[in-house]
């Protein structure tokens, strides 16, 4: 995104790196909440940037809200008791498929 760019590591690290000279400007544990002996088991699926917030999808059918300004977690909640897609931003909503269907995440 502009100039920035935005990635999760497999142990949930959220990265934000300066497209132009590599610098890491901030690392977010986005998994911090988990207990230690949990994180090994779960991975990322996908994640989707909205205005303001990064949604990011994980194995253990949870997705995770993260503050793109402050890298603060704002919200971790269950979706599926089962996998779960990437999330999907299409005007304005934001969609997951779960359970075979595609939902519109509120």
């Amino acid at each position: 995104i502009e100039n920035l760019i935005f990635t999760v590591s497999n142990e949930g690290f959220l990265f934000v790196i300066e497209k132009n000279n590599g610098n890491i400007i901030r690392i977010t544990d986005v998994y911090v909440q988990y207990k230690k002996k949990n994180r090994s088991e779960i991975k990322p699926i996908g994640f989707a940037i909205g205005d303001k917030n990064l949604y990011l999808t994980n194995s253990d059918g949870k997705i995770i809200i993260v503050d793109l300004s402050l890298g603060d977690i704002i919200k971790i909640e269950k979706v599926s008791r089962n996998l779960v897609s990437k999330p999907l931003i299409f005007q304005n909503n934001l969609y997951l498929i779960r359970n075979g269907k595609i939902d519109k995440y509120n």
